[in-house]
């Protein structure tokens, strides 16, 4: 398993790259922001581990997070930092972030985690894969964890893609913040949930000004009525 790992610390660096090879990873250590945006892509990594603050910027690892979500690279995200503010702890999990680890944990927890998340990610895969639906002109493709309307691809991030999958699943059911959290593997406040839902709702209305087809209940969750009048 291919592992990209962005960090500019010689120790840090050193000692996870030992640890992840030990565990059987193919370890690819990116040192900088610039290295790794011109790198990671082509790449195309099964996992990332990043640092936020790099040396040539100081918010490189989240701007790299945003970049494998733009380019529709749905892979299992940590970020291991030293930063514990929360203002970088929010544009981190908006970015699509996984998980955020501080380097103070212990190394062998850090292990249990990303194994842990990979084996969420290979769950929700094995248990979607070959199973697409169609809701009307809506188009779910669960082995490419991609939607499109009329043919159109809706512009989704994965955590994005889940939600949008629960809410249809469901459909004219409400599906509450915490069934949503479990369908997307996350672990985040309802606020965060609610940002979720309005970016799939403007991935929507990018397509078509008229399409709202998730009504918000008030201190319950959410419902999939589809495209007809709310």
């Amino acid at each position: 398993m291919k592992v990209a790992f962005l960090e500019d610390d010689e120790v840090v660096g050193s000692n996870y790259t030992d640890l992840l090879e030990s565990e059987g990873y193919d370890v690819h250590l990116m040192k900088s922001y610039q290295e790794a945006k011109e790198n990671i892509v082509s790449l195309d990594p099964d996992f990332a581990l990043l640092d936020v603050e790099l040396p040539d910027d100081e918010s490189g690892g989240i701007k790299i997070c945003k970049l494998l979500r733009d380019q529709n690279i749905q892979i299992p995200v940590i970020f291991l930092t030293s930063h514990t503010e929360l203002d970088r702890q929010s544009l981190s999990w908006r970015a699509g972030a996984d998980d955020y680890v501080t380097k103070d944990t212990n190394i062998e927890l850090v292990l249990l985690r990303i194994r842990v998340l990979l084996g969420r990610y290979e769950a929700i895969r094995n248990k979607v894969k070959g199973s697409d639906g169609r809701v009307g002109d809506l188009q779910i493709d669960r082995d490419r964890l991609l939607a499109s309307w009329r043919g159109r691809l809706l512009d989704l991030k994965l955590t994005q893609f889940w939600i949008l999958d629960a809410l249809v699943s469901n459909s004219g059911q409400v599906v509450s913040h915490q069934e949503l959290q479990s369908a997307a593997s996350i672990v985040v406040e309802p606020n965060t949930i609610a940002a979720y839902i309005r970016s799939i709702r403007n991935a929507f209305l990018d397509i078509d000004s008229g399409l709202d087809p998730i009504v918000t209940e008030r201190g319950k969750g959410y419902r999939w009525v589809g495209f007809g009048d709310n």
